[in-house]
């Protein structure tokens, strides 16, 4: 769960962390609260898409749901980024952990 604005070495650092999981534990799904992410800089949203995401599909990620961001520029940020999702990878931001949990937990990868 973000708690402000994430630097590009924090944001970069918890998603290393991910793929590490999604290796390790080989899971398919993984779930995201960032209701308090400002923001996801430019610069930050083309590594998440050319670099990070096809890692993270070659590692097994099939599914992601996340808690929306309440600011306006970090909905704009996500949903950016989830646009780029490659192949055989959904993304899908709900209002409420409790709805993103919910629709994960029934996802079928």
């Amino acid at each position: 769960a973000w708690q402000s604005y994430a630097t590009s070495a924090q944001l970069r650092f918890v998603h290393e962390r991910v793929l590490e999981l999604l290796k390790r534990e080989q899971v398919s799904k993984i779930l995201g609260d960032d209701s308090s992410l400002v923001v996801i800089h430019i610069d930050d949203q083309a590594w998440i898409r050319d670099d990070w995401f096809p890692r993270a599909a070659a590692a097994g990620l099939k599914v992601a749901a996340s808690k929306r961001p309440y600011a306006f520029f970090g909905k704009r940020s996500v949903a950016n980024v989830q646009s780029a999702a490659p192949p055989g990878v959904t993304l899908r931001s709900f209002d409420t952990l409790i709805e993103a949990r919910s629709w994960l937990v029934s996802a079928r990868c």
